[in-house]
């Protein structure tokens, strides 16, 4: 199993619980390569073969609410909605013996709450340890796009069908407006 290094960052990825930040390492080569998941805009948590969190990056740990020491070592359910933790251990258990993946698209931040999410999982078998790599994009905000959209799109066809009607009004004032003018005009 790869040693834990301790790092100079004060953002980087943590997987001990004494505040310290610990890439998996075994030079400072490997860890030249571990610091720029911490750049990644999406949340990023590592996960051991047993399911468990190994670490997760400054993303994560804005995203989900939780501190890395929270979390590490904890089962990757605490992530995942309440209904969804049994379902995720078989998924996982699955997946470790067939190589199916199952997506779970809903996250729980630490305050209960609920979001719909994107996930994209990679393995990585190092010397020694086999990981997963969790990339998790919220997606409330697209999702609460989507409403917008059609929320406003159905306002615009009831718009466009209020507008219709009065078209027809018009056309229909404008062609009795005609033939009441030419009932009453003089005829030369």
């Amino acid at each position: 199993m790869s040693k834990l290094t301790p790092t100079n960052a004060d953002d980087g990825v943590t997987s001990k619980g004494d505040g310290q930040n610990y890439i998996p390492t075994k030079d400072p080569a490997e860890l030249r390569a571990w610091r720029p998941l911490d750049t990644v805009p999406d949340a990023l948590v590592v996960i051991t073969d047993q399911g468990n969190i190994h670490s997760i990056s400054v993303a994560a740990v804005r995203l989900f609410g939780y501190t890395s020491e929270e979390v590490v070592g904890q089962n990757v359910g605490i992530l995942l909605c309440s209904p969804d933790w049994g379902q995720h251990r078989s998924y996982f258990a699955r997946y470790l013996s067939t190589g199916e993946r199952h997506i779970v698209g809903v996250g729980q931040r630490k305050n209960c709450e609920t979001f719909p999410m994107e996930l994209a999982i990679a393995e990585a078998d190092l010397p020694g340890m086999r990981l997963f790599t969790a990339f998790i994009r919220d997606l409330t905000d697209r999702d609460e796009s989507v409403h917008a959209l059609r929320v406003a799109n159905i306002a615009l066809e009831r718009l466009a069908g209020h507008l219709a009607k009065a078209r027809d009004v018009a056309e229909r004032s404008n062609r009795a407006k005609s033939r009441f003018l030419a009932g009453v005009s003089p005829r030369y």
